[in-house]
C-alpha cells in the first residue's frame, strides 16, 4: 500500500495474487484490507514503523498475518542525499478458504524517519 500523508491509503495501492501455478490475479485496493497490529521504534533513527500486518482478502477468503523476520531492518541515511527506510523479509501465516497457508514476503516502508521527497 501507498501510503499519505494523513495516514490513509492512496486508491493507486494494489497487490497481486500469484497462483501455484505462477500465474498471477491483480488486486485493486477495495479487494484487500491491510491493519497494522504492532510497531517497531529505531533505536537508531527513533522513527516508529507499523510492524506486523493482518492482511485480508475476502474475495479468496484468504486472512493473513505477515510478521517480521527481524524487527531492525532500518537502512539509516549516510549522507544528506540518502533516504532512511525500513525494509526486510516477512513471514506469512493464515487461511485461505479455511486452509493453512504460510509463506514469505518482502516489505519495504518509507517515510517513517523523515518526508519522502527526494528530488531527482
Amino acid at each position: 500500500v501507498m501510503r499519505r500523508r494523513d495516514g490513509s491509503f492512496d486508491e493507486n495501492s494494489s497487490g497481486t495474487y500469484v497462483l501455484p501455478d505462477g500465474t498471477s490475479r491483480h488486486l485493486a485496493l477495495r479487494d484487500y484490507t491491510v491493519k497494522s497490529t504492532g510497531s517497531w521504534k529505531s533505536p537508531t533513527t527513533g522513527a516508529t514503523y507499523p510492524m506486523g500486518w493482518h492482511v485480508e482478502i475476502p474475495s479468496l477468503d484468504a486472512q493473513l498475518e505477515i510478521t517480521s523476520s527481524m524487527l531492525d531492518q532500518e537502512l539509516a541515511k549516510k549522507s544528506t542525499s540518502d533516504v532512511t527506510y525500513w525494509e526486510g523479509t516477512c513471514t506469512v501465516t493464515g487461511a485461505k478458504q479455511g486452509k493453512p497457508v504460510h509463506g514469505q514476503a518482502y516489505v519495504e516502508m518509507t517515510g517513517y524517519a523523515e518526508s519522502f521527497s527526494k528530488k531527482i
